[in-house]
């Protein structure tokens, strides 16, 4: 292996390493080797150079926070949330507005919210989308968490998006509403999309 794709596989290790070791165990979450799989998990496709701005405890309860708002999701539902995280409230804090979206995995997600803020004229500071394959319980809850090459459980998709700090709330309610408004639309077109390609197959080979 090239030495430069080592150093930056081992910047990646050292950037996961710190943020696990400053993660304090929840109650969500109690069992450290669970832990550090969905920390690995979650910021498995970010490079230090896109989080410097946050330190390795910022980043643990970030994460945190987001496993938390979607704990527990029925099937066919989702979790949505816009806010300005604080330490007393969320376990982190920062100078952004943050959307969280937790969803059924489904293609054109993160493009189609990316979409409707920047109509709405909101500069994406982050991206964090993690894919995520657990299983839930009936209720809905997170029993586990297993690694993405795993062929029980499913995957789900985990968007986090910081965006410019918005105090006002009749904007972070009309943001909201806009951004389900475009998942409903991605859904019904994902719905749509197998069921046509198939039919267009037909049609071409009638």
């Amino acid at each position: 292996m090239p030495r430069y794709k080592r150093r930056l596989s081992d910047r990646q290790d050292e950037l996961l390493d710190g943020i696990y070791n400053t993660a304090r165990t929840t109650g969500k979450l109690k069992d450290r080797r669970q832990l550090k799989r969905f920390l690995c998990e979650y910021y498995r496709n970010i490079s230090e150079d896109d989080v410097r701005e946050h330190s390795p405890a910022t980043l643990a309860s970030a994460a945190l926070a987001h496993l938390a708002h979607g704990f527990r999701v029925h099937d066919g539902e989702h979790r949505l949330r816009i806010y300005n995280p604080t330490m007393a409230e969320h376990g982190w804090q920062s100078s952004r507005t943050v959307v969280e979206l937790v969803h059924e995995n489904m293609p054109f997600l993160v493009d189609s919210v990316g979409m409707t803020l920047d109509r709405l004229g909101y500069a994406i500071e982050l991206t964090v989308h993690p894919l995520l394959r657990g299983e839930r319980t009936a209720k809905g809850q997170f029993r586990r968490i297993h690694a993405r090459d795993a062929t029980t459980g499913r995957i789900e998709s985990f968007i986090r998006m910081e965006i410019r700090r918005e105090t006002r709330p009749d904007r972070i309610d009309a943001l909201s509403a806009a951004i389900e408004d475009t998942l409903r639309d991605v859904r019904a077109a994902v719905r749509d999309w197998e069921p046509m390609q198939t039919r267009m197959a037909q049609a071409i080979d009638r």
